[in-house]
């Protein structure tokens, strides 16, 4: 019996913390869209097309330890001009990538190394998903030329197409997909511009490859540039969100709580008169936190202060997102499709890949959030806040518990920096003298918030 009261004291004051980690640079600058996925197994993969290095393709990067090293894992379109990849990890645990080489459409299985090219259509645009309940993979494309959108299944990753097809539209483009549970949302303009109405479309999953459509409507209207857009769905609610703006953008989005059905007003997430939000990756989670939204977008303001976002809302409280937390250590770059940030989730982690610029050369890089489960009475990351972040030399800590506390500033060796110890519950502290770089800041022994200092 003691044993088991101990056990649900443990468990009842056990906390969750949450620490980005510094900025990894994966040695490949890509010249399409990037994706990154993570296996049940905590495997870690990325594709970059290459399609201007020389050598040309697509490289495939693992990464077996949460991202800290990534290893090259093949190149199977050497010497082509890859466009666009998208990742998937289907229910089976099997990964896929699909990508574009001019109008071509190519399947590659990362296990067996083998390519398999897509010979029903060539595509202006694409857009899959992997089912999270067999091997089986859905595939929405456009046509080159007449902008007709059709649809694919297949039950092997896209080495066959035997499953369901159909045509969605005889008008349209841009397909973007998003599946959850055996639920598929599918996004699209209904003409070929970014200012035409985006529409809405529902797909069931009745069986491995068979869909099953229904409740097409429009969901953005015309007249405004919406340059990307992307739902994702947690449970019942869908999000979907959306930049809309010329120059200056803002992310808005549109809430339904009934699967996709119907949609709530616009409302803005990010973005003002004088802030630029525009290049956002997200993705739903359903872990240990619980379940909802995740959300990366870049910010700058009259092209300054240009930094990556993360942001998260849960299924409970769907419309109530987290503030921002800034997450980039060098200058973050939002330019096209190719510079856009690729997400991934995983057992309470989350992974970022997107492009950013150190001391004026570009490159391509990783973070990851991590999850970790501590005990209330040793000091975590969730017992202050700071502000600001990134700061110059002024920065305010404020104390969530009582009593004497010691603040811990560390650099990324784990080199102890600067201390302050106080009884106040709100103190300003003075690190001018510090180096410009990424620190750490913490109560005692768990220095692990991520610090800027620019």
């Amino acid at each position: 019996m003691k044993k088991i009261v101990l056990s649900c004291i443990a468990i009842l004051y056990s906390i969750s913390v949450f620490s980005w980690g510094v900025d990894v640079e994966i040695p490949s600058y890509p010249s399409g869209k990037t994706s990154l996925v993570k296996t049940a197994n905590g495997t870690l993969y990325c594709s970059v097309p290459v399609g201007q290095s020389g050598v040309g393709g697509i490289n495939f990067f693992q990464s077996t330890d949460m991202g800290i090293t990534w290893s090259l894992f093949s190149n199977p379109a050497m010497g082509q001009n890859v466009i666009k990849s998208k990742l998937m990890v289907t229910g089976t645990d099997s990964v896929y990538c699909a990508y574009q080489v001019d109008t071509s459409l190519f399947f590659y299985s990362l296990a067996s190394n083998i390519v398999t090219p897509f010979t029903l259509m060539y595509v202006e645009d694409f857009d899959v998903v992997a089912s999270p309940n067999s091997n089986s993979v859905y595939l929405f494309c456009d046509n080159v030329g007449t902008n007709a959108m059709n649809r694919y299944s297949s039950i092997n990753g896209g080495f066959t197409w035997n499953g369901s097809t159909a045509l969605v539209s005889s008008v349209s483009s841009h397909p973007r997909i998003c599946m959850q549970g055996t639920r598929i949302i599918l996004n699209y303009y209904n003409t070929n511009t970014t200012t035409g109405v985006v529409r809405a479309a529902i797909f069931n999953e009745t069986g491995p490859g068979q869909l099953t459509s229904s409740t097409f409507q429009d969901v953005i209207p015309s007249g405004v540039s919406h340059q990307q857009f992307a739902s994702v769905k947690s449970g019942n609610n869908v999000w979907l969100i959306f930049r809309e703006g010329a120059g200056l953008n803002n992310i808005k989005y549109r809430l339904s709580t009934d699967g996709g059905t119907t949609y709530g007003a616009v409302a803005t997430l990010a973005g003002s008169a004088n802030v630029n939000a525009s290049c956002f990756d997200a993705i739903n989670y359903a872990d240990v936190t619980g379940s909802g939204i995740k959300l990366v977008y870049y910010t700058d303001s009259a092209g300054l202060h240009k930094r990556m976002n993360y942001r998260t809302a849960s299924s409970l409280t769907p419309n109530l997102f987290s503030a921002p937390e800034i997450f980039n250590d060098f200058v973050s770059i939002c330019i096209n499709e190719t510079s856009h940030p690729s997400i991934t989730t995983k057992g309470g982690d989350v992974g970022v890949l997107w492009l950013e610029s150190n001391s004026g050369t570009p490159g391509l890089y990783f973070d990851i959030r991590k999850y970790v489960v501590g005990n209330s009475d040793i000091d975590g990351p969730n017992d202050i806040k700071i502000f600001p972040n990134p700061m110059q030399s002024i920065l305010t800590v404020e104390m969530l518990s009582q009593g004497i506390k010691n603040i811990v500033v560390t650099d990324i060796s784990g080199r102890i920096v600067h201390q302050v110890k106080t009884i106040e519950s709100k103190i300003q502290i003075d690190l001018n003298f510090l180096q410009n770089g990424i620190y750490f800041i913490g109560l005692q022994n768990n220095p692990g918030i991520k610090l800027v200092k620019n």
